[in-house]
């Protein structure tokens, strides 16, 4: 409990990420919007959505250190959290809105930083996630749910499993 209000805290006195979270806005915006490609009911939830129209999204990383946090923003899909906010935003106001992730280290000495994800990024990420509203119309009018892998597979060990580190003899030496 302490450590959330001091992260809100180092937030709210951050020069960057500060005045986002002192205009006008709302915590938890929920909008729901049906996609105009495939029909499908849409929902998502909004961490801060604030005057001017900006989509505040707030995470907190062990580091916020630009290679790693980037690499973290896509594997946790952050990119595609942000695409799909600006897809209902989109939908229901009609204006393509501003993102902007608000992150914060999660132990002292809860370091901060505001990203702008990059447009080309969240474009990329927008186009997955209506591929996956695509599969998502077809497996439900077909009923049909499908994983991954549609046949037995082969599991390899990565390749520095495998090495016999002669490789890596002749690269050192």
């Amino acid at each position: 409990y302490d450590r959330a209000l001091t992260i809100g805290d180092r937030l709210r006195q951050h020069r960057e990420a500060g005045p986002y979270l002192a205009a006008a806005g709302r915590a938890e915006v929920t909008i729901e919007w049906v996609d105009g490609e495939t029909g499908i009911h849409c929902k998502s939830r909004l961490d801060w959505l604030c005057d001017p129209l900006v989509d505040c999204d707030l995470k907190t990383a062990a580091t916020i250190a630009y290679r790693p946090f980037r690499s973290q923003a896509w594997r946790f899909g952050y990119f595609h959290q942000m695409a799909f906010h600006r897809m209902g935003l989109e939908s229901i106001a009609g204006i393509e809105q501003a993102l902007r992730i608000l992150a914060i280290e999660s132990a002292p000495p809860y370091d901060c930083a505001v990203f702008e994800p990059e447009d080309d990024a969240v474009y990329a990420a927008g186009e997955e996630i209506k591929s996956l509203l695509v599969k998502l119309k077809w497996c439900r009018a077909n009923d049909r749910w499908p994983g991954q892998y549609a046949q037995e597979e082969i599991l390899r060990a990565p390749h520095w499993a495998m090495s016999d580190g002669a490789e890596e003899a002749t690269n050192n030496g």
